[in-house]
């Protein structure tokens, strides 16, 4: 028989590591959603690269929410996981925004912006999720 196991202590995750988990496991898919619907309809005249990079980043939303549950409950991969979402969403957001080939809404002079955002939102969560000894501690204390 299946007994789940107890429930993580989840007080004891930092805020950082918590905040993360909610965006990971709500607002990725969400955007995602939103921007995969509204561009829908143009994604076909753009072809086969533009649905390989729809794919690419639904992947990209679904390791997100693995990662997030797994950061939720403090499961052991859980720091590869979501070092991995860090990395693989810079890199599928670099080459989306570096191509014609998705379809987007931005203002011109807009997509080095995001890319910018991007590169140093991530980068700073994976330093810190890299460097800080509270969630070294959180992983270890299991």
């Amino acid at each position: 028989m299946f007994s789940p196991a107890p429930p993580a202590d989840v007080s004891r995750l930092p805020l950082p590591v918590r905040l993360l988990a909610i965006v990971l496991v709500t607002w990725v898919p969400f955007s995602m959603g939103v921007e995969a619907s509204s561009g829908l309809a143009r994604l076909l005249a753009y072809g086969v690269p533009a649905i390989a990079l729809l794919l690419a980043r639904v992947a990209v939303a679904g390791l997100a929410v693995a990662a997030g549950r797994a950061l939720w409950t403090r499961q052991p991969s859980a720091l590869q996981l979501a070092r991995a979402w860090l990395v693989l969403d810079v890199a599928v957001s670099a080459i989306t925004l570096a191509t014609p080939f998705y379809p987007s809404n931005r203002l011109p002079g807009g997509r080095a912006r995001d890319f910018a955002i991007t590169l140093v939102v991530n980068g700073a969560c994976l330093v810190y999720l890299c460097a800080s000894a509270r969630v070294r501690a959180c992983w270890s204390g299991r």
